[in-house]
């Protein structure tokens, strides 16, 4: 089966402008693809990561898994000489109180990351304080168990609301989204899925999904009671964000034990 491209789902300053310092932030409605905004306080781990990269500033998203780790996507790290990590705010621009902000030269990607296929796309970054926890800043717990396909999982991040848009959503949405079992996603994707992949899609004839500046967001079970962490946004379809193919998610349990190595979480 040929394979087919895949694209990071990240957001950079370096489409129009180069030496912009900034990702470009814009109001784009209440959705991920066709998803719907956030309220204060539901997705508390939520952290907004701005990647400064040579000539570029890269937006992703990441997990608060402890008080002093951030849980994201190996190619958010990649060449980064700088992170601004923003936390306990659902907006990524204007004032608001509830907003703590951090920034860190510090990360560690893992090991064996391929650039080119995201083979093992997680990386940690350390927060340089330990941050308080409030109703709106929560770490989350990670996958113990492997996630069986036809779950109900969510994803929330700030990327782009449409293939068309210019810009990330200045709020944080999220969408449900359900797992689909390992050979559904190659049909899609050909031999570029292993097992350290899950892959969600929408279930219905409207399209669901992530898009550019989702990455690295975390990809949540039961995120209304006992939210646990269960994949990483990796890489989404060629075709585009609102094709409905489905979505790539390093897998949280697979890297389980790197992440408790790593980081002692």
């Amino acid at each position: 089966m040929q394979r087919v491209s895949i694209i990071l789902l990240w957001i950079t300053s370096v489409w129009a402008h180069p030496f912009s310092k900034f990702v470009p932030i814009k109001d784009l409605g209440p959705r991920i693809i066709n998803g719907q905004p956030a309220s204060l306080g539901q997705f508390p781990w939520q952290v907004a990561i701005y990647v400064t990269v040579p000539g570029a500033t890269n937006l992703c998203g990441g997990a608060l898994i402890s008080d002093t780790w951030v849980l994201t996507a190996g190619h958010c790290v990649q060449d980064a000489t700088n992170f601004r990590l923003a936390l306990g705010s659902n907006q990524l621009s204007g004032d608001d109180s509830n907003r703590v902000v951090q920034s860190t030269e510090q990360f560690v990607q893992h090991e064996d990351y391929n650039q080119f296929t995201l083979d093992n796309d997680v990386a940690v970054i350390p927060l340089p304080s330990p941050v308080s926890f409030n109703d709106n800043i929560q770490p989350i717990a990670l996958a113990e168990s492997a996630l069986d396909a036809d779950t109900v999982v969510t994803v929330s991040g700030w990327g782009l609301t449409s293939d068309g848009g210019d810009g990330a959503s200045n709020d944080l949405n999220y969408v449900d989204l359900v797992t689909i079992s390992t050979n559904d996603c190659s049909a899609a994707y050909g031999s570029s899925i292993g097992d350290g992949v899950i892959c969600a899609q929408g279930d219905g004839a409207e399209v669901h999904s992530t898009c550019e500046g989702d990455s690295g967001g975390p990809l949540v079970i039961d995120a209304g009671s006992n939210p646990v962490h269960v994949g990483i946004v990796s890489f989404g379809h060629s075709d585009g964000c609102e094709s409905g193919k489905p979505a790539g998610f390093a897998r949280t349990y697979f890297y389980r034990d790197w992440i408790r190595d790593t980081t002692g979480v």
